[in-house]
């Protein structure tokens, strides 16, 4: 019953209430340290490295997506109605813009350029190159606008010089960022649009050479069968047929009459007869050449339309496929021409660099806050274990006073 009373009341076993105690017994200490740790704190608030930083809002120039890059504007908008221009556009130009931000040309190009090198305390340009893609964050907002943001640090208790010098140094370098960005994104597209243009000048060629064989053929096919205009010559040839057959229909009638009038071997029943085979003749010329004379008349053979009228009208889809192909090709090139000798911005700015007045970081009152609650919790941990080794270090003590005594 001893042994457990004495392990109720053992003062090493601290509670809540125990606690409170002993942080009233320290409170002296706890109040100048709560002074101390407050001057500490603003201190270090106030020391401490400021980060300035100029940002720049662009947004991707719109360009049509590889499905529709060759493809005729109708085709084009045929798509964009069917897809959207998100599907077709989507991401490609924000990417390609990425890349270049996130780039070692343009890393290096900057860090060369600022001397950058020495700023960042670096040994090689990989070590210079990392502390960049530290300095410089790119974002890209829900609406697709691509934020690029440049923060730099002053250095531990500057003067006012320093800060002013890294605000100027922040915003030069977001400027040369986003200029850099646009000559280097105008000088892919230039050498994208040189390309293309080699490839459309090979087909070009092509397509004139083709355009050149298909009129030949068209002429030779004229030249040999009297073709000029397939179907104005055909439907002549059905009206000159129609009124032939139409003619001979009333001469065989007047044959007839002829016959009930006068007797046989009648000289107007002779001339009808011959007036009638006259005209059968004429209309089987015209079936089979195309003339009532000879094979080399203005119309057409009726007995070789369908075959004449299938062949011109494969020469006819043939022409009419490379002119369209010609067309495009011509309007492609043009618009490759302008763009490789494009010298203008391709890329929109929306927000331009400017000086930052107000540092991004850091908070100096929640870091004061942070600062001193720390320091007090440092504080309460260093009373508690004071007191437990102070009682523990008693117990040893009479433990062995106790021995000695014994």
């Amino acid at each position: 019953m001893t042994n457990q009373a004495k392990t109720t009341n053992n003062p090493t076993t601290i509670d809540l209430l125990g606690f409170f105690a002993l942080l009233y017994k320290s409170r002296y200490f706890l109040l100048i340290q709560s002074v101390l740790i407050a001057i500490i704190s603003v201190l270090i608030a106030l020391s401490v490295p400021k980060t300035f930083s100029a940002s720049a809002t662009i947004l991707p120039p719109e360009q049509s997506g590889a499905l529709t890059a060759f493809l005729p504007q109708g085709m084009t908008q045929g798509l964009n109605s069917v897809l959207g221009t998100s599907a077709l556009n989507k991401g490609g130009e924000t990417n390609k813009i990425m890349s270049i931000l996130y780039s070692r040309k343009l890393a290096e190009k900057t860090i060369r350029k600022f001397d950058l090198m020495k700023r960042f305390d670096a040994i090689t340009i990989e070590d210079a190159i990392e502390s960049y893609r530290e300095k410089v964050s790119v974002e890209v907002d829900e609406e697709g606008s691509i934020r690029v943001t440049v923060g730099l640090q002053t250095e531990f208790f500057h003067p006012e010089e320093n800060e002013t010098e890294v605000q100027l140094l922040a915003k030069e370098i977001s400027d040369y960022v986003v200029s850099e960005l646009d000559n280097i994104y105008t000088s892919l597209e230039t050498q994208r649009a040189r390309y293309q243009l080699d490839v459309l000048d090979e087909r070009y060629e092509k397509n004139l050479q083709d355009l050149r064989n298909i009129e030949e053929n068209i002429k030779e096919f004229g030249e040999e069968f009297g073709v000029i205009a397939l179907p104005e010559q055909t439907e002549a040839m059905i009206q000159n047929l129609a009124q032939l057959e139409s003619q001979i229909a009333i001469e065989e009638v007047k044959l007839q009459v002829a016959r009930q009038t006068f007797q046989e071997g009648a000289s107007e029943i002779r001339n009808k007869e011959i007036l009638v085979n006259e005209l059968n003749q004429k209309l089987n010329q015209l079936k089979i050449h195309g003339s009532a004379s000879d094979s080399t008349g203005p119309l057409l053979a009726f007995t070789d339309t369908p075959e004449l009228a299938l062949e011109y009208t494969r020469y006819r889809r043939d022409l009419t496929v490379q002119n369209l192909i010609y067309e495009f090709l011509t309007q492609q090139i043009e618009q490759l021409r302008l763009q490789e000798a494009k010298d203008t911005p391709s890329i929109q700015f929306v927000d331009l660099p400017q000086i930052p007045t107000k540092r991004s970081a850091p908070t100096r009152s929640l870091l004061t806050i942070g600062l001193f609650l720390s320091g007090m919790l440092l504080s309460v941990l260093y009373i508690i274990l004071k007191a437990y080794y102070y009682e523990k270090l008693s117990n040893f003590a009479e433990k062995v006073k106790h021995a000695s005594e014994a």
